[in-house]
C-alpha cells in the first residue's frame, strides 16, 4: 500500500532527513532498515529501541537492526520476556521470532526460553513461502553452535514422527552450514544399538546433497547383510540420488544450447525436484553465464516447481509426511508414533520397555512384543 512503499522510499533515500522525523513518517518495521542505511548511530539505535518498546510492530524487524538493540538496550529486552507481556508474543510472533534469532545467536539462554516458549504453545505458525518450513526452526539452525542451541537441535531431533520432520532436519542444517552438526548426529544414530535410530541415520544420508552420504550409504549397502534395515539404506540411497538427477538435468536445462534439449531438461527436472533444491538451484540459475531466456524461463517457472516439489514428496519414493523410515505409519496408533505419549523429559515405564524390546530386533519395525507393549501403554 501507499503507507509501506512510502517507508519504505523514506527508508532508503532519506539519510539526510533528521531521525526525529524520519521515525515520525517512517513505520516502525521499516526504520530498521533506514537505521542500518544511515550507519548504525548510537543515538539512533537506542531511540529505535524506545520506540519498538512502545509500538511494537506486527511483522518482522532486520535481525542486523535488531541486534544493535539487544546490545543496545538491555533493559528493553527484559520487559520483552517479561512473563505479563507474554500474551503478546502471538499478536506480534514476527517481532518475537526476530527476537528469537538474535538471542540465540547473542544470548543463548534468554533466546532457547523463548524458543521453547514460542514451540510449545504455538497457535500459527509463520513457514518460509518455498519449503513450508517453520521460520522459527530456521532460527535453531542459523545460530553458532552453543550448549543451548544444540539443546534445541537435540529436542527437535527427539520429536521426528515423520520423515518430513527428518527431511527438515537434514535441510536446515545443510542450508546453514551445520555439516559438522548434522553429521555427528548421523554418527550417533548409526552406531545407536535401535534399529529405529539406525534407519533414522540412514535416512538422514539420504536427504543430504553431499556425494560423501552417497558413497557412506554404498558401502554401508556393500557390507551388510539383507534385512529390514538394509531395505531402509536402499531406499535412503535412492531418495539421495533423486537430489543429484535434479541436479544434473537442471544444470544442462540452465547450460545447454539448444532449445528444445534445454526444454526436455527442464521436464525432466520438474519429474524428481524436491526441497532441497532449493539448497543450490539459485546459485545455478544466478550464474552471470546463463542466457537471458533460461533466466526468464526459470522465472516463469517458479510456480510450478513449488508445485512439483510438493507433489513429488508426496509420492513415492518420499511420501514424507506419511511415513518413518520409509514405513506408512498412522499418527497416535503405534508406538513410537504414540505422540499422546511422548514427553520431553521422561517416558513411562511400559514405553521405555518397548523401547528395550526394540533393540533387540533389526528385522522389522515393529514386531509382535512391541505391538503388545504398545498396546498396552498407558494402562493401569
Amino acid at each position: 500500500d501507499e503507507c509501506a512503499w512510502g517507508s519504505w522510499l523514506l527508508a532508503e533515500y532519506g539519510q539526510k532527513c533528521p531521525f526525529i522525523e524520519l521515525s515520525r513518517r517512517v513505520s516502525p518495521k521499516h526504520l530498521g532498515y533506514a537505521i542500518k542505511k544511515r550507519g548504525f548511530k548510537p543515538e539512533e539505535v537506542t531511540a529505535y529501541g524506545e520506540i519498538l518498546n512502545r509500538n511494537m510492530p506486527d511483522g518482522y524487524v532486520p535481525t542486523d537492526v535488531l541486534a544493535e538493540v539487544v546490545a543496545s538496550c538491555p533493559k528493553y529486552v527484559s520487559q520483552w520476556l517479561d512473563t505479563e507481556r507474554r500474551n503478546m508474543i502471538w499478536r506480534h510472533q514476527g517481532f518475537y521470532e526476530s527476537l528469537c534469532e538474535v538471542l540465540l545467536e547473542k544470548q543463548p539462554k534468554q533466546g532457547k526460553q523463548l524458543f521453547g516458549e514460542m514451540h510449545r504453545n504455538n497457535r500459527h505458525r509463520t513457514v518460509d513461502s518455498g519449503t513450508k518450513i517453520p521460520l522459527l526452526f530456521f532460527s535453531a539452525f542459523k545460530a553458532a553452535d552453543s550448549a543451548e542451541v544444540c539443546s534445541i537441535r537435540r529436542i527437535l531431533r527427539g520429536k521426528t514422527l515423520t520423515d518430513n520432520d527428518l527431511f527438515e532436519i537434514a535441510f536446515l542444517a545443510q542450508k546453514h552450514n551445520r555439516y559438522e552438526w548434522l553429521e555427528k548426529t548421523i554418527t550417533v544414530y548409526l552406531n545407536s544399538d535401535f534399529a529405529l535410530d539406525i534407519a533414522k541415520g540412514l535416512f538422514l544420508l539420504g536427504f543430504m546433497g553431499t556425494p560423501s552420504a552417497g558413497e557412506q550409504l554404498d558401502t554401508w549397502i556393500a557390507e551388510k547383510k539383507p534385512s529390514w534395515l538394509h531395505d531402509c539404506a536402499r531406499r535412503a540411497k535412492i531418495i539421495h540420488e533423486r537430489n543429484q538427477w535434479a541436479h544434473h538435468w537442471f544444470e544442462r536445462f540452465v547450460n545447454h544450447e539448444e532449445k528444445l534439449q534445454a526444454w526436455a531438461a527442464f521436464h525432466l527436472f520438474l519429474r524428481c525436484v524436491d526441497r532441497r533444491f532449493w539448497l543450490w538451484g539459485e546459485k545455478v540459475i544466478s550464474s552471470p553465464d546463463v542466457r537471458y531466456e533460461r533466466l526468464e524461463h526459470y522465472r516463469a517457472c517458479r510456480g510450478s516447481i513449488v508445485q512439483k516439489v510438493k507433489k513429488n514428496e508426496e509420492k513415492s519414493p518420499f511420501e514424507l509426511k506419511k511415513c518413518l523410515v520409509g514405513w506408512k505409519v498412522q499418527e497416535s496408533q503405534l508406538w513410537p508414533w504414540l505422540g499422546a505419549y511422548l514427553q520431553e523429559d521422561s517416558e513411562p515405564e511400559d514405553l521405555a520397555e518397548a523401547q528395550r524390546l526394540r533393540a533387540k530386533t533389526d528385522v522389522a519395525p515393529i514386531n509382535d512384543d512391541l505391538l503388545n507393549a504398545a498396546k498396552n501403554a498407558g494402562r493401569p
